[in-house]
């Protein structure tokens, strides 16, 4: 087999998109259809020059933007994302392997829990919340500028109770990205 060696120190672009249903936890749950959310990743490839880049096998670190559609407009709304992330890959000296995710930040809703006017959103009691992310994807290196992802992952917002009432919002979902190296 061919190997594409992964390259080191280069900004990555990873456009994805996921796709999921929110979990019903609680008796008094508002309708909901499929939740989605479209990421735009920016990473840097560590290149090796500080040792814990070589120890955890010269993982990626970046910020994504995203826009989420919560699949239900009216009550929970959507919302944008600021999520920092690192991603770990599996077998660089090979076309196919596994990358895993991990991401914290925050989220901006455009809905949340009203009295008067959204009562039945009891998921989100503020505008900003945590989001928390993790997701393990299959990788395909196309070639040594494109990479194709195929994956699941766990989606979690919550305002850890600053406000109540406040459920939160937890799915999971299917994974699609594509990852461009520009400098190779």
């Amino acid at each position: 087999s061919t190997k594409i060696p992964l390259p080191k120190n280069c900004i990555v672009i990873e456009p994805a998109f996921r796709i999921g249903k929110i979990i019903k936890i609680a008796s008094v749950f508002p309708d909901r259809g499929s939740a989605t959310l479209s990421e735009i990743n920016i990473t840097q490839q560590c290149s090796g020059n500080k040792s814990w880049h070589q120890l955890y096998g010269y993982p990626s670190v970046g910020v994504a933007l995203i826009y989420g559609i919560m699949g239900n407009d009216e009550e929970l709304g959507r919302n944008f994302a600021l999520l920092p992330n690192i991603s770990f890959s599996t077998k660089k000296y090979r076309r196919w392997g596994f990358q895993y995710k991990v991401g914290m930040g925050f989220a901006f809703f455009n809905k949340k829990y009203d009295r008067k006017t959204n009562p039945d959103n009891r998921l989100i009691g503020t505008t900003m919340t945590n989001i928390a992310t993790a997701s393990c994807d299959f990788r395909y290196d196309i070639s040594k500028f494109y990479t194709i992802l195929l994956g699941v992952s766990a989606i979690h917002y919550s305002d850890a109770h600053f406000q109540l009432p406040n459920v939160g919002i937890n799915f999971p979902a299917f994974n699609i990205a594509l990852k461009y190296f520009p400098s190779v």
